[in-house]
């Protein structure tokens, strides 16, 4: 058990609305392997509010998801996030935090919330999820999703992640 004595700090990091025609595409996941399971890390291209945290290193609008990283260890979390996209009905959907190393390896994978689409969801299906635990030292925490059960791939147009964080 650790007892949090120090004051959490506060971040919230979002890929901005979107036209579909500017979304990012995620593939349609078709078996539990890694070739046809295509988890997509979550880009984020605006800074709400960064922590003025000197050990804090703040997402990077780029084209790699190192730098989609939202959160580095040590330090114990609670973050919720929150998906908006284009599917289709009958589509599902997996929101995953999971943390990296400094050599790009996924460490671990934390639980996933599983979203279905329903009918009169097409044009704007939301998916959210909500965690809390500890991140070792080193590494790195990001978000991913994955797309099931569709005949086209999902378009995401929008996200946001938030939270509070300690350092031990």
């Amino acid at each position: 058990m650790t007892q949090l004595t120090n004051n959490p700090w506060y971040f919230s990091y979002k890929w901005a609305t979107r036209d579909r025609e500017d979304s990012y595409e995620i593939p349609v996941s078709t078996a539990f392997d890694e070739t046809h399971n295509y988890w997509r890390i979550v880009p984020w291209d605006t800074t709400v509010i960064s922590p003025n945290d000197p050990a804090a290193t703040r997402p990077q609008p780029t084209p790699t998801a190192a730098a989609w990283s939202f959160l580095y260890g040590p330090c114990y979390f609670s973050i919720t996030a929150a998906v908006g996209s284009f599917g289709e009905p009958g589509a599902s959907t997996h929101l995953q935090l999971v943390d990296y190393n400094n050599n790009e390896e996924l460490v671990v994978g934390r639980e996933g919330w599983e979203w279905f689409i329903g009918d009169g969801e097409r044009n704007s299906s939301h998916w959210t999820g909500a965690w809390n635990g500890y991140l070792a030292t080193g590494n790195k925490l990001r978000l991913r999703l994955d797309y099931w059960n569709g005949t086209a791939p999902c378009d995401m147009i929008r996200a946001h992640v938030e939270g509070f964080y300690w350092r031990p």
